[in-house]
């Protein structure tokens, strides 16, 4: 099924906040649909998943740091009618390499 991109709606995800530290430890926040997965990207590879709360409120931390460089974060939320929907916006992230 193709990927929409479009302007953030109330189907659409939207990412309200991303942070990392200098060890790449990330966290990423937003609103979505109540009750709908969604998938958080680093680029096209997915980070993980995690379901929007009763408001369509989300928090996803991964259990895993991501590499040094630079990543490009963006989310997608599955409906129920199975369109997958992306964030029309990315963040961009940059984790220093370690000494």
């Amino acid at each position: 099924m193709p990927v929409i991109h479009a302007p953030p709606t109330q189907e659409y995800p939207v990412i309200s906040m991303a942070r990392v530290n200098q060890n790449g430890d990330v966290m990423v926040s937003g609103k979505a649909m109540p009750g709908v997965e969604v998938t958080v990207l680093d680029g096209n590879q997915a980070l993980g998943e995690v379901k929007a709360d009763d408001r369509g409120d989300w928090i996803f931390i991964p259990k895993d740091a991501v590499l040094p460089g630079s990543h490009e974060i963006a989310a997608e939320a599955k409906l129920s009618d199975g369109r997958v929907m992306r964030s029309a916006g990315t963040v961009l992230l940059s984790v220093p390499a370690k000494p």
